[in-house]
C-alpha cells in the first residue's frame, strides 16, 4: 500500500516513537530533527509541525466510487458488499484523522 505524509502540529500531538522525524521550523525550513521520546521533545526547539506517514487510500477510494457510480448510473441499488466496502473505507479514514 502506498503512503503519504500528513502535517501534524507539535502543539496538537507528538510522535509515538523516538527517532528521526521531518519537521517544519518557525522560519518555514523543513529539516530532519530527532524526537527524544523520554523527554517528549525535538532536537530543534522551534519545530512547529512534524510529518506523520499514513496509508494513502486514494486508489481504494477511487475504485469504490467508480464501482458505486457505475452501478447507480444504471438505476440499480448498490449491492450490500459495496455498501460494506464503503463503510470499512470510511472507518479507516476516520481512524487516520
Amino acid at each position: 500500500m502506498k503512503t503519504k505524509f500528513k502535517k501534524v502540529s507539535v502543539s496538537e500531538r507528538l510522535p509515538e516513537k523516538e527517532g528521526w522525524q521531518i519537521v517544519e521550523r518557525e522560519n518555514t525550513n523543513v529539516v530532519s530533527s530527532y524526537f527524544h521520546g523520554q523527554i517528549q521533545k525535538f532536537s530543534h526547539d522551534d519545530a512547529n509541525y512534524w510529518l506523520e506517514e499514513v496509508p494513502d487510500m486514494e486508489e481504494e477510494m477511487r475504485d469504490l466510487i467508480e464501482r458505486f457510480v457505475a452501478i447507480t448510473a444504471l438505476g440499480e441499488k448498490a449491492p450490500d458488499y459495496l455498501v460494506h466496502d464503503g463503510e470499512n473505507l470510511l472507518t479507516k479514514l476516520k481512524q487516520q484523522s
